[in-house]
């Protein structure tokens, strides 16, 4: 199921619409400026297969979704994200947009608290 296909059950699951439009909001010039960086230096970046171009993106939510804590890269465990109970986890690649990488980060979420 697809974000804008959750978008209409959002409410049904305690979870605030509100909360998704305002992380969407707040991570906006977050995520396009990761873009940036991986279009400028992509050699810097790679996915754990070793592909350059790709930089990992964790983002952690609570089961509202009203908190959320993000890192790049893989931290062991350690980063801001860990201490949430849903994860999702995408790359960013320089043909990435924001909207398509938030709206991923938003559907695993959603799947995971669902489940």
């Amino acid at each position: 199921m697809t974000y804008k296909e959750y978008k209409e059950e959002v409410e049904s699951m305690n979870i605030p619409s509100q909360n998704i439009e305002l992380y969407r909001q707040s991570t906006n010039d977050c995520i396009q400026n990761l873009i940036d960086k991986v279009i400028a230096c992509p050699s810097e970046y790679e996915d754990d297969e070793g592909n350059a171009g790709c930089l990992q993106l964790t983002i952690g939510f609570n089961d509202d979704m009203s908190e959320w804590g993000a890192q790049t890269g893989d931290n062991s465990y350690m980063g801001p994200a860990y201490s949430f109970p849903h994860w999702s986890v995408v790359y960013i690649t320089p043909d990435s947009t924001v909207e398509e990488i938030q709206d991923d980060i938003i559907e695993q979420a959603l799947s995971l608290i669902t489940q």
